[in-house]
This record gives structure tokens, C-alpha cells and sequence, in this order.
């Protein structure tokens, strides 16, 4: 798990350092996740598609709250007058905006 700590560190998502009781703490649980996903993954190999946490510390887990949705169009109007700024704005992603899903987290691919 010392590799996926680091990773996490890499990319601003902690600051654990190894050996602290923060950093273990974050190992286990990246442990306890990695097995609950295994786990889920035979189940479904199996055709069991009801599958549920079994882990306290998952199973207990406070469901995500959905910030406010945000319109695609409006970040990308942000985005490019940001690039404008920098003199690298680019005319064609206006034919972005035709076909762009409002809200943003409506778009997957």
C-alpha cells in the first residue's frame, strides 16, 4: 500500500507521513476498499448484482452529497476566457458549446 500512500501524496490528496497514525490509517482503509471491490467483483462474476459493503468502515460510510449542479457551458465560457487572457484562446470550441450536456456531470465520456 506504501505506493498507492505515495500516489495519494503525489497528487495533493494528503499529507501523510509514513509511519504516522494518519498514513496507517489511510493504508487500511485503501485496504479495506481494495477487498470490498474484489469482493464485489466475484459477486458480480457470479451474477449477484445486490452486493452491499460489509466493512464498517464502508458499510457506515456517510453517502456523498451532490454539490449544486454546474453548467458545462459555464465552465467552459470560464475556461476559455481564461485562455483569451493568456492570448491562447481557440475559435473553434465555440462548436463545443452546441452540443455540450447541461449540467457538467451529466457528461461521462
Amino acid at each position: 500500500m506504501t505506493h498507492r500512500v505515495e500516489l495519494l501524496k503525489t497528487r495533493g490528496n494528503t499529507a501523510a507521513v509514513k509511519g504516522s497514525p494518519e498514513w496507517r490509517q489511510l493504508a487500511q482503509a485503501l485496504c479495506v476498499a481494495t477487498y470490498e471491490a474484489m469482493a464485489r467483483q466475484v459477486e458480480r462474476d457470479e451474477g449477484d448484482f445486490t452486493g452491499e459493503p460489509a466493512h464498517p468502515l464502508l458499510a457506515k460510510a456517510e453517502p456523498v452529497v451532490l454539490r449544486d449542479p454546474v453548467s458545462l457551458k459555464g465552465l467552459l465560457d470560464d475556461y476559455l476566457k481564461v485562455l483569451e487572457r493568456g492570448g491562447q484562446g481557440e475559435p473553434s470550441s465555440n462548436g463545443f458549446r452546441s452540443f455540450a450536456p447541461s449540467p457538467a456531470r451529466a457528461l461521462t465520456r
